[in-house]
């Protein structure tokens, strides 16, 4: 479900029906954001703002306390915004510099107390890629698709490289420990056989990271 404040324009719901995707859209009145995305029990908050939106905010102070707001009652949010600076800054409107901080201090910053959740930015050229944004927000959020894995490099035909990158799965691994793995055990089935022990002889892994990837290896 995506749950729409009331003041937001109609063009979401158009573009839902004419894509012909089943998601739950509703309108209500909305205290914290623009959109909540509800996928099951997680509720995810999104605030859009056009360039011009983010720059009056940004002067009146009233971002700051939307922000804080955001990362008070949520442990993630996003911050959507459209539109690009050029011209205001052209025009005198502000500067780049206080635009490039605003924006990190956006995505560093959080609430001292309640969640303190952490707020992630996406910019957006036109407010016509806004529906599907949010389509994908949603979709990602359902899938739970959070984890980024490591893309293989070299040749295909490169064993060495394919197990280092598969290593780099391992916890507390990363590329150099990884490279010292893959010399030590020159494959997989040797690997995934291999006893604590021969795991605390690879350089750089102590005992309790040897015991985590044995666990993982063989549960």
């Amino acid at each position: 479900m995506i749950i729409i404040d009331h003041r937001e324009p109609d063009s979401l719901e158009d573009w839902f029906k004419k894509q012909h995707i089943d998601i739950q859209l509703q309108r209500m009145q909305l205290e914290i954001g623009d959109y909540l995305i509800v996928v099951d029990d997680r509720v995810v908050p999104v605030e859009r703002k056009t360039s011009d939106d983010f720059v009056g905010s940004l002067h009146s102070k009233h971002l700051n306390n939307q922000l804080y707001s955001l990362s008070f009652h949520y442990p993630e949010s996003f911050l959507i915004i459209t539109g690009r600076f050029d011209e205001i800054i052209l025009e005198g409107g502000t500067t780049r510099k206080s635009l490039i901080g605003a924006r990190v201090s956006a995505v560093t910053k959080r609430a001292e107390s309640g969640a303190c959740g952490r707020i992630n930015i996406i910019p957006l050229e036109d407010d016509f890629d806004l529906p599907f944004c949010l389509y994908t927000l949603h979709k990602k959020i359902g899938d739970g698709d959070f984890t980024r894995s490591p893309t293989p490099t070299g040749k295909k035909e490169d064993k060495k490289a394919i197990l280092s990158m598969i290593c780099q799965c391992l916890p507390g691994v990363g590329i150099e420990k990884a490279s010292k793995i893959a010399e030590k055990f020159t494959n997989l089935k040797s690997l995934v056989n291999a006893t604590i022990e021969e795991l605390e002889g690879v350089e750089g892994i102590g005992s309790k990271s040897a015991e985590k990837i044995y666990e993982v290896l063989n549960h």
